[in-house]
């Protein structure tokens, strides 16, 4: 693929999310997807600056919330699956959870994929080598991993305990 050789950097969507939020502080940024499932991303805003405070992920909302439950500061909840379990993340963390109601707050925007991009511009790569993270695996891998053994996905979906043999009996 010709890219002329450009350089590029990459933004993530809940890194992009996450600037959505004006105030310092803990920030989760929620993606749904579906099953009571999300896209996750904590953060620490100070100011401009908007760090990742561990690695990006993929998990059932309850499990996020547990890991949020460790963190003993007020967390700032944005980003649809923070609307869609709304109730739970107030039962589960009670007075430490603020979740973002202002629904165009809760949307991705190009202004904070552009200012990501120009914080980053130190950090710039060659555009070839420029990958995509993929937090879970797609359906096709998961049907028919690499080891040919099929296991069931709407289990996995649901994120259930199961074993990438369980189903070889």
């Amino acid at each position: 693929m010709d890219t002329q050789n450009k350089k590029a950097v990459g933004v993530t969507s809940l890194e992009c999310l996450a600037r959505n939020v004006e105030e310092d502080g803990i920030i989760c940024a929620l993606l749904d997807a579906k099953n009571d499932n999300a896209f996750y991303g904590f953060f620490k805003k100070t100011g401009i600056e908007c760090e990742t405070k561990e690695e990006l992920g993929f998990n059932n909302i309850k499990n996020i919330l547990d890991i949020a439950k460790n963190i003993k500061e007020r967390i700032t909840f944005i980003g649809d699956a923070s609307l869609i379990n709304k109730e739970l993340i107030e039962k589960k963390l009670g007075k430490n959870a603020n979740i973002v109601l202002d629904d165009e707050k809760n949307k991705l925007n190009a202004r904070n994929i552009a200012l990501i991009a120009f914080e980053k511009k130190d950090k710039k790569v060659d555009s070839n080598n420029l990958n995509p993270i993929y937090l879970r695996k797609s359906s096709a891998e998961l049907k028919n991993n690499l080891w040919g053994e099929k296991i069931d996905a709407d289990r996995y979906w649901k994120n259930e305990q199961i074993s990438f043999n369980e189903n070889k009996r």
